[in-house]
């Protein structure tokens, strides 16, 4: 659910494509009413599509065909040399407009139109229907973006003597809001977590919805977009197939504006922990049943951190709620926190915890340079003084195995100066904004230093990256696949488990 895309800041360069035969055109227009469109031969209309797609196309992708967003994206047959095709049927109409993408993806890996909006094909029936097309570029896989030359200097390019890290927990985390076609791209997705960053955990965020806010809150268990209990399952199943360790982090979130926790009643509270429970513990029990590594414990909804009078009404509630959920998952449990804001001090669940993640989504509110030009070195700098005050704050809580969880840095010049930009310009799912200019260097600069100190804080005993898409894509946001920030964390991850 792009609404609750909160940790993701991306972009876009919009589409080309050419359309051969028939009457096919790639100028932008209105999405197509919603046709029945299918495979088998109950419907009155036959129609072949056929498309040659770039050769910088990954071998381990494949492409798709959709004809609205309320129609779900069709896979196509691999024809080899880079060649896909489709038989489909329809009800009877006179056109449709359609587009393809990759690994099912239908906005942030369609095809790039040479347009301003978002690209539709046009597509007249005839007798014996049959379509040939050729995409000359995927939005953000282009061979001079895979082929970025990354400047080094200032970067640690053999392994640290001073390296003391046992067990280190080294993860990536997938995307924090889910589509049903993504599951046919997953097995090759956690595959390339394991060879491209060289992690041995994956961290997945089930999300669930707080529907009401008020008078009293109201929490649904799978939020739009959030991913269903069998798909959570084949998830984790395929994850420990890979040979991946799995944390498992479900979180209830309230997309309504007013997303304030500061002085609820304590019956606000405590109906908000009637709503939970359930839910905490039904994944408590999937987190049993699967074997998960590590299940992360939640008490309260997506912010970062309470003041000290709201605790006091959530301590007890929260510590209650947690020694249920040992009595039924006997793995590790985190409980997440943030250090920015000192005077957020933690729960007895904190204590209680086997490890408490550190979120630093983007650094935000941190600004990691003074200028967006800052080197690794400079990065490294302002990066440790925060990390100072971060250990002190956690030491002074008798806190000491802590994981850092969401590193992530967007790929635009800039983004160490303007961490957290609400512009959509700069997410993959989006139309591209051009006065955000891609930065790939700049990502991979703050990883580099990021994982350097990471490498030399011993209280520090693990990190997921956030975030790892579903396809390759190099483009403004906070992906690292595909991007030289990936390489960046293969190298140190090598290093440090």
């Amino acid at each position: 659910m792009k609404i609750i895309y909160f940790t993701i800041l991306l972009i876009a360069i919009l589409y080309t494509a050419c359309g051969s035969s028939g009457s096919s055109d790639s100028t932008p227009s209105t999405p197509p009413t919603l046709p029945i469109i299918t495979e088998d031969n109950s419907s009155t209309q036959s129609m072949s599509f056929a498309v040659s797609v770039p050769s910088v196309t990954p071998s381990d992708e494949f492409v798709c065909i959709y004809f609205n967003d309320l129609n779900p994206p069709i896979k196509m047959n691999d024809q080899g040399a880079n060649r896909w095709q489709i038989d489909l049927n329809s009800s009877a109409m006179d056109s449709i407009e359609y587009r393809y993408s990759r690994n099912c993806e239908y906005e942030a890996a369609d095809e790039y139109f040479d347009t301003v909006g978002i690209g539709w094909r046009s597509f007249t029936f005839e007798a014996d229907s049959a379509q040939e097309d050729t995409i000359f570029q995927w939005r953000w896989l282009t061979e001079d973006l895979l082929s970025f030359d990354l400047n080094t200097t200032g970067y640690t390019v053999t392994k640290p003597t001073d390296i003391n890290k046992s067990d280190f927990i080294a993860g990536v985390m997938l995307n924090d809001w889910w589509r049903a076609e993504w599951m046919d791209s997953m097995s090759t997705t956690l595959s390339k977590v394991v060879t491209d960053t060289n992690s041995s955990w994956v961290q997945y965020t089930p999300i669930s919805e707080i529907t009401e806010l008020y008078p009293l809150p109201k929490i649904t268990k799978v939020a739009n977009n959030g991913t269903s209990d069998t798909e959570m399952i084949s998830i984790i199943q395929k994850a420990h197939d890979k040979g991946l360790k799995f944390f498992l982090n479900p979180s209830p979130w309230s997309f309504q504006e007013d997303n304030s926790t500061e002085d609820h009643s304590q019956d606000w509270w405590n109906e908000f922990e009637a709503q939970w429970r359930p839910i905490m513990l039904e994944y408590a029990q999937m987190a049993e049943d699967n074997g998960v590594e590590m299940l992360a414990f939640r008490m309260w909804p997506n912010i970062d951190g309470l003041n000290d009078s709201e605790n006091a009404k959530i301590n007890d509630l929260a510590s209650t709620l947690l020694t249920d959920v040992r009595a039924i998952y006997h793995g590790k449990i985190s409980v997440q926190s943030i250090c920015y804001d000192t005077s957020k001090h933690l729960l007895d669940v904190h204590k209680d915890s086997d490890y408490v993640t550190m979120k630093i989504f983007s650094f935000y509110p941190w600004h990691l340079g003074d200028t967006k030009d800052d080197n690794v070195s400079q990065i490294f700098n302002t990066l440790q003084a925060k990390m100072n005050d971060c250990h002190t704050y956690y030491t002074d809580q008798n806190i000491s195995n802590v994981i850092v969880e969401q590193l992530s840095a967007a790929s635009y010049d800039g983004s160490i100066i303007n961490l957290n930009p609400s512009d959509e310009g700069i997410d993959s799912f989006h139309e591209d904004n051009a006065s955000y200019a891609l930065d790939l260097q700049e990502q991979a600069d703050v990883y580099e230093a990021t994982l350097r100190l990471i490498s030399q804080e011993d209280w520090i005993v693990g990190n997921f990256a956030f975030t790892y898409f579903y396809w390759d894509s190099v483009g403004k946001d906070i992906n690292i696949r595909a991007k030289p920030a990936e390489k960046v964390v293969a190298k140190w991850y090598g290093w440090m488990k």
